[in-house]
């Protein structure tokens, strides 16, 4: 059984860690959930597109992130908690045209982390980036 798991972050090609930015004013409506923002580095807004039937994104980004609110700061009481036990999602990727030295993730995180942490946005992950650790379930991780 998994536990309530935070922030769906689908991390492409490391990126340097900078303010946050609402990569969509569009609300997208998560059945059972409600509304959620998402969330990217301020200068990877233009890699994410909501369409007819759920979003769109490319790479070039550390990672989105589903956020109750639309802020260009980061808080801790921002991320959308999801609870997944008994749930059914789909998803599709297009992985053709990652460039090589990319590491395409899915991944659910346990977010928010204990504190802000050196990037300030409360990050957190089984890695202990952002110098803090949380419980994470990876969906896909790939690479070239």
């Amino acid at each position: 059984m998994l536990p309530s798991l935070a922030s769906l972050l689908l991390a492409f090609c490391l990126a340097r860690p900078v303010l946050s930015a609402c990569a969509s004013q569009t609300q997208l409506n998560i059945e059972g959930f409600g509304q959620v923002y998402v969330m990217t580095d301020d200068w990877a807004t233009g890699n994410f597109q909501v369409d007819a039937d759920g979003f769109t994104f490319g790479g070039g980004s550390m990672g989105f992130q589903f956020a109750t609110k639309c802020i260009d700061n980061y808080e801790a009481d921002m991320w959308a908690q999801f609870q997944l036990d008994e749930k059914h999602f789909d998803y599709d990727v297009d992985l053709s045209n990652m460039e090589c030295g990319c590491n395409a993730d899915i991944t659910f995180v346990d977010m928010p982390g204990p504190n802000a942490g050196p990037n300030g946005m409360y990050y957190c992950d089984g890695n202990f980036v952002n110098d803090q650790w949380c419980p994470e379930y990876d969906l896909q991780e790939s690479n070239k």
